[in-house]
């Protein structure tokens, strides 16, 4: 074993770019490291972390933030990456820049100096954004290490040092403690919780949401369901992530409808209302998922979206197989009006692919109308002048490798051609919906509007 681990070492330390150069680069103070040095600091030895520090602790801030940021956004890239043994000592630092950089590019180590480091930070640094990102942190500790019997010493010291926290002076510090807690419901959060949901400021309400989400006690459902349409867009997603990880089956007229409208509405709201139709499932549900991801197919952001989605309904799907033998007596709390026999949004959802098919093609048809009204003026002005030459090759269709999307025979269309996205605003401010709406609503929207009021009379 021994030797399999310094030949790694060795092959590691080989493929590395030299070590030498990247001091040098640091030395000269003019020169920035590459990608490739950046990911090669990854585990340093200590020997060489040594070398690397003493250099290091001169560099001037600007550069210092330079290369960590490159750190940071290679680590996002590449989760095996650690580069504990070059930063931890700027936990130290009088910058509070450097402080938080550091912090954030540790806080997947659930070793036990980091996580004393992390408490001293809730407990005596003066930035206050930096303070709630070590309770943020101290709440991942809880909610990975929980199911680990060996770690209930670590778990233990986290969660005392976060219940100091709940009665801290300062609110924010206060609620943040509290979402940070709730990976343990702790009955101590209970009526902050409570307090979260009288409260008319958005920041507080979101705060809430997310206990909600971590705690995932039913009786919280009524407060989610109030919220789901919230004039706020950060209160309206945290309330439709929390009916989904409450699996609320009452919140799903709601999400799918938002699903229906995916041209619309902003890219968190959709990510947010796609993974919460996936957690609470259904047939329609999944079927919806399954078609916005043939229409989204270009969008390469959206892949882990969608495999996490398909994964959370292959979950359902398997404990919907395991407990089909148990009593159907046995029925959630949760009472639904949505029927799973009644695919009226999966149906919406095709018809407003369709509308949105249709008026991309007729815009194409005007525009040929149009670009064949050019050509015909263009061989006017070639006929004065018989000199010139005249190109008579067929111009390119622009819109040939525009998005096509292939969809099954069980749609009522057969596919999708030439989808234009620059041609459908996103709305930024949930806000200003309804004037924005207006101005652009088709019979769909009535439909969609009309149902869901006939819904709510019930």
């Amino acid at each position: 074993m021994d030797k399999m681990t310094k030949a790694n070492k060795h092959t590691k330390k080989n493929s590395f770019p030299e070590f030498e150069k990247i001091l040098e680069t640091l030395e000269d103070g003019k020169s920035t490291l590459t990608e490739e040095e950046i990911r090669s600091l990854t585990d340093l030895a200590e020997d060489r972390a040594n070398a690397f520090h003493k250099i290091w602790d001169k560099v001037d801030d600007e550069r210092k933030m330079l290369n960590m940021r490159a750190m940071l956004s290679a680590a996002h890239k590449d989760i095996l990456l650690d580069y504990t043994a070059i930063v931890r000592t700027d936990l130290l630092s009088a910058n509070p820049a450097i402080r938080r950089i550091a912090l954030h590019l540790m806080q997947d180590l659930r070793t036990s100096w980091f996580l004393e480091e992390v408490i001293r930070i809730t407990q005596t640094d003066t930035d206050p954004e930096i303070k709630k990102d070590a309770i943020e942190i101290l709440g991942f500790f809880l909610d990975d290490l929980i199911s680990q019997k060996h770690q209930q010493l670590k778990l233990e010291r986290a969660r005392r040092a976060l219940l100091k926290l709940v009665n801290a002076e300062q609110q924010d510090i206060c609620f943040c403690a509290m979402e940070a807690l709730a990976y343990l419901d702790e009955e101590v959060i209970h009526p902050l919780i409570r307090l979260c949901f009288t409260s008319h400021d958005p920041q507080t309400l979101a705060s809430g949401l997310r206990a909600v989400q971590r705690s995932m006690r039913a009786e919280w459902q009524q407060d989610v369901r109030e919220n789901l349409d919230h004039e706020d867009p950060t209160v309206r997603i945290e309330a439709i992530r929390a009916a989904g990880a409450l699996q609320m089956k009452s919140a799903l007229d709601n999400i799918l409808l938002l699903l229906t409208q995916f041209d619309r509405i902003d890219q968190e709201t959709l990510d947010a209302a796609i993974l919460a139709a996936s957690q609470i499932g259904g047939e329609e549900a999944s079927e919806m998922i399954s078609l916005l991801e043939e229409v989204l197919e270009s969008d390469e952001e959206s892949i882990e979206l969608f495999e996490q989605a398909k994964a959370n309904l292959e979950l359902l799907e398997f404990e919907s197989q395991l407990y089909k033998k148990e009593s159907s007596a046995d029925v959630s709390s949760d009472e639904s009006e949505y029927d799973q026999n009644d695919f009226y949004y999966l149906d919406l959802l095709r018809d407003r692919i369709a509308e949105m098919s249709d008026y991309a093609t007729s815009d194409d048809d005007d525009d040929d109308d149009e670009e064949e009204e050019e050509f015909d003026s263009r061989q006017l002005d070639d006929l004065a002048a018989p000199d010139d030459e005249i190109d008579l090759d067929d111009e390119e269709d622009e819109y040939e490798e525009r998005h096509l999307h292939h969809l099954g025979g069980h749609h009522p269309f057969k596919k999708i051609e030439d989808i234009d996205w620059s041609r459908y605003r996103i709305i930024e401010n949930w806000e200003d919906e309804d004037e924005i709406h207006d101005q652009h609503k088709s019979p769909l929207d009535d439909m969609a509007d009309d149902f869901l009021k006939k819904k709510r009379k019930k």
